[in-house]
């Protein structure tokens, strides 16, 4: 079949102008996110040389963030922004302590232009669908390659969990931390997650969901999801709903633990911080899950119980929160 010879020259001169990709930026995309973002600020040790052509900008994705506040610090500032989620928290602390970080504040005295060192490091808010695992944390590193092209590269949860638990066996001076970390891992977790996912669904949402203010439809996903992580099914199957029985368990934990800090505080050189960024991790964000059901709910005895019973049951534990987060406020 022969083509019509108009419509061969009209398509044999189309297009007639070629537009190349727009370079528009979304301003309110772009603030939107940043909202969403909190950055790490250098120590004052910090080496505050410009930041290199190819050298890596990394942020942390976490699920949500809130307002830490502690007493005693030399500089005046109260407040640190902090995961909600343990796992997410005790990544920032290693990630902090390995590149001489300090936690993300609300101090607005920090002129962030001065140097380009402030951009670089941060903790960012994420839905768990920017996981391809969905589960979060995750690490974002961005950097420049040979031919000036930025090159991203993601750290998903399961690689970011071996990438600890190897840092965690080579720089243990006390073998038996790695069992007390395990435990952690174990009990304290499964309290947590239990109840998020079990108990509350108010809390997971304060928790873990990206937006809140925004309706959330599909909750067991993300139930699914905390509960896949750290092989809280393997242990629990998808009811456990004994809230009191783990109650007992994680203070029989927690009172084992205020013994043994007090007594490894004593002979610790201060190298090894792991069991006690871990163990840190675990009971700030758990005291912020008690504060959250105890506010909104009339039914919580046991969780007001339980809060009375960390606070001044286990005050060595709480005093340990508060140093582990100083000596991230430098």
């Amino acid at each position: 079949m022969l083509v019509p010879r108009l419509i061969q020259i009209i398509f044999n001169r189309f297009p007639l102008k070629e537009y190349g990709p727009q370079q528009e930026v979304d301003i309110n995309l772009v603030n939107k996110i940043e909202q969403h973002r909190y950055r790490l600020i250098p120590k004052t040790n910090f080496d505050n040389k410009a930041i290199n052509a190819n050298e890596a900008k990394c942020e942390i994705g976490c699920y949500k963030v809130f307002k830490y506040t502690v007493a005693g610090n030399k500089n005046g500032v109260e407040s640190v922004f902090l995961p909600n989620d343990p796992i997410c928290l005790y990544l920032l602390l290693q990630f902090c302590y390995k590149n001489n970080l300090n936690l993300a504040t609300d101090d607005k005295n920090i002129d962030f232009s001065t140097n380009n060192n402030f951009l670089r490091f941060s903790l960012v808010e994420l839905s768990y669908h920017a996981s391809t695992e969905k589960q979060l944390p995750i690490m974002i590193e961005q950097f420049e390659s040979n031919d000036n092209t930025s090159v991203t590269f993601i750290r998903e949860y399961n690689s970011i969990k071996d990438i600890l638990s190897n840092k965690e066996l080579s720089t243990c001076k006390e073998k038996n931390d790695i069992f007390l970390m395990e435990l952690l891992d174990i009990v304290l977790y499964d309290f947590f997650i239990t109840l998020n996912c079990v108990n509350n669904d108010g809390l997971l949402v304060k928790n873990y969901v990206y937006d809140d203010n925004k309706s959330f439809n599909n909750l067991n996903l993300l139930k699914d999801s905390l509960m896949r992580r750290n092989n809280y099914y393997l242990r629990n199957g998808s009811n456990n709903t004994d809230i009191g029985c783990l109650i007992v368990n994680i203070k029989e934990v927690l009172l084992q633990f205020e013994e043994y800090m007090v007594k490894r505080n004593i002979n610790n050189d201060g190298d090894d911080l792991n069991i006690e960024m871990k163990l840190s991790s675990y009971i700030i964000t758990l005291l912020y899950s008690l504060e959250i059901i105890i506010s909104n709910e009339k039914q919580s005895e046991q969780f007001i119980e339980l809060d009375k019973f960390i606070r001044f049951e286990c005050p060595n534990l709480v005093e340990l929160c508060n140093k582990v987060i100083l000596s991230f406020m430098d």
